[in-house]
């Protein structure tokens, strides 16, 4: 129920603060993006949960997907910064340049475990 609540308190504000924005669209959309990201995530995080609850085991393949969601939007998230920001160097550029490099060999591993999951038949 409170993952429920959460979910939907989320999409509320993120709906309302998108549609009542008046400046900076391009922030704005991305803040929309990242709020049904994170609504996506925890209702699937649910779905997993009442999976487990309903006595069928604990599957693997949802946590497999939502890793693969949470490392995609915070590419989306370092790429949108880089698009904002203008020309990045130093040691910002280098931390934005790591924790791209980390999310997409995370997204890139998690893919992978997810396939050989599939090819075994194990999705649980």
């Amino acid at each position: 129920l409170v993952l429920l609540l959460i979910a939907v308190v989320v999409l509320v504000r993120t709906t309302s603060n998108f549609l009542t924005a008046q400046s900076n669209y391009p922030q704005n959309l991305i803040s929309a993006i990242d709020g049904v990201l994170v609504v996506i995530i925890v209702v699937d995080v649910l779905r997993t949960v009442l999976t487990h609850f309903e006595g069928s085991g604990f599957p693997l393949h949802p946590f497999l997907i939502i890793g693969i969601i949470s490392a995609v939007r915070d590419i989306l998230s370092v790429s949108a910064r880089l698009a904002l920001q203008g020309p990045v160097s130093g040691a910002s550029f280098e931390r934005l340049a790591i924790e791209l490099g980390v999310s997409s060999g995370v997204a890139l591993a998690l893919a992978g475990a997810l396939v050989l999951t599939q090819r075994n038949g194990n999705q649980t």
